[in-house]
């Protein structure tokens, strides 16, 4: 029985069409709305011989026009159409029923051998986060699941995702040490040693020699690519005279004046005695520069902000030549935006 215009958009259509087509098993639709200038269906298409065990799947949705001199739609002609298939569809699926709800990466597998080594370890009812954490601990003494991980293209994905995780927590960590009253210099030495990273990518390391000179100890000689010395100087975040008011103008504190003299006269010692150092650690400290790490602004007395922080660093660093200084909240937010857009590290600019 034929339709009137009212009828025929009056409910959403659904149907299933067996086909006759060799290779394709049959369609599944589904109308999206009931009524409109457009006609919005989502389709699945079977493929295969065997109707219970489709070799493929593909899901279309696609948009068709209003028919203008008559009702009903212009099949033939869609307005826009697209295609999902098989893996595509399951994560459009958990999306919509809600399984990435949380904010982050999800990463697939393309290997069954990881699948299935990771399912054997994570089984339904276990604490997934901490049992997923002590599988990756143990990734250096679990053979099969070294295998599995490297056997399969995501590894370096994976890789890169663990390595963005712990740099987030070691900027947790250093923000709630920064932000903690009375937390001791060596405290921020022990967690830098670790992460030389947040200064910057172009570092390779530690050195282990911290006394490099006769008189002196560093608290974090870090070693550049092309051999050279960067020096960093922690100094305590609990400070509240990092900056002060003086004739209309703010300026840094005794503390901080102090630190770059102590970390002047460390330049000097390592360049009285470069050739020694070259020669038995094969180190150019004559090109060695140094940043100086002090404050947060969670500690500072009086009312000054980040902007007036910032400039007044600005024009002290200004006037300084192989030093630099910066705070500890300027440090993280350098380490955060690095992260943020894929870089390998934070840099010691202000």
């Amino acid at each position: 029985m034929a339709l009137a215009g009212d009828e025929y958009r009056a409910g959403l259509k659904r149907w299933i069409a067996e086909s006759s087509r060799r290779g394709v098993i049959r369609h599944d639709a589904m109308e999206l709305k009931a009524r409109g200038k457009t006609f919005k269906s989502a389709a699945f298409h079977y493929y295969g011989n065997n109707p219970d065990k489709p070799s493929r799947r593909e899901l279309e949705f696609s948009e068709v026009p209003a028919k203008s001199d008559d009702w009903g739609y212009e099949f033939s002609n869609p307005i826009s159409r697209f295609t999902l298939s098989d893996s595509e569809i399951d994560v459009l699926r958990k999306f919509i029923n809600g399984l990435f709800g949380d904010q982050g990466f999800y990463v697939r597998t393309d290997s069954k051998e990881l699948a299935g080594v990771l399912a054997e370890r994570l089984q339904p009812g276990t604490e997934g986060e901490h049992t997923l954490m002590e599988l990756l601990e143990s990734l250096g003494s679990d053979e099969e699941l070294i295998r599995a991980v490297a056997a399969s293209s995501q590894a370096g994905h994976l890789a890169g995702l663990i390595d963005q995780e712990r740099r987030r927590a070691a900027l947790i960590e250093l923000e709630r040490l920064a932000t903690t009253p009375g937390t001791s210099e060596q405290a921020f030495q022990r967690l830098v040693e670790v992460n030389p990273w947040i200064f910057g990518g172009r570092f390779v390391g530690v050195t282990k020699r911290r006394s490099l000179t006769v008189l002196d100890q560093l608290d974090v000689p870090l070693i550049n690519t092309d051999g050279s010395l960067h020096i960093v100087e922690l100094k305590t975040a609990d400070l509240p005279r990092l900056f002060k008011m003086h004739r209309n103008h703010w300026i840094v504190g005794n503390e901080v004046h102090e630190a770059v003299s102590q970390t002047e006269n460390y330049l000097h010692a390592l360049d009285t005695q470069a050739a020694n150092i070259k020669l038995s650690l094969n180190l150019e400290v004559q090109r060695a520069f140094a940043t100086v790490v002090v404050g947060h602004l969670t500690h500072c007395a009086g009312d000054i902000d980040e902007d007036a922080a910032a400039l007044t660093l600005r024009i002290y660093n200004s006037h300084l030549s192989r030093v630099r200084v910066m705070t500890y909240d300027q440090l993280i937010a350098n380490a955060q935006n690095a992260m943020r857009l894929g870089v390998s590290g934070a840099g010691d600019t202000v």
